[in-house]
């Protein structure tokens, strides 16, 4: 992972563990910034949306990496989103 991280000319983070993860790792420091998301307000966002069209309630679980069973059942499985239709992507680096 080091060696991908160094390839990175510049690096900023949006946590303190994070920080210290790529200071340990690489010897360099990575500022600490806002998620660039929150940077926008609720119109912005509202501009980029595409319509859905569904036709019934649905949930989107989107995971970084694969969960375990119980995790994935209280995010896409609870709350609000209780029996809904649901689907669960990752990212596969």
């Amino acid at each position: 992972m080091k060696k991908y991280i160094n390839d990175i000319p510049s690096l900023s983070i949006r946590e303190t563990e994070g920080q210290g993860l790529i200071r340990e790792l690489t010897g360099r420091e990575a500022p600490i910034v806002l998620d660039p998301t929150l940077l926008y307000d609720k119109s912005h966002w509202d501009k980029l949306k595409a319509k859905v069209e569904t036709g019934e309630k649905y949930m989107l679980c989107y995971f970084l990496d694969t969960p375990k069973e119980r995790v994935q059942k209280k995010t896409c499985g609870g709350g609000k989103g209780e029996g809904a239709p649901h689907s669960s992507s990752r990212i596969q680096a």
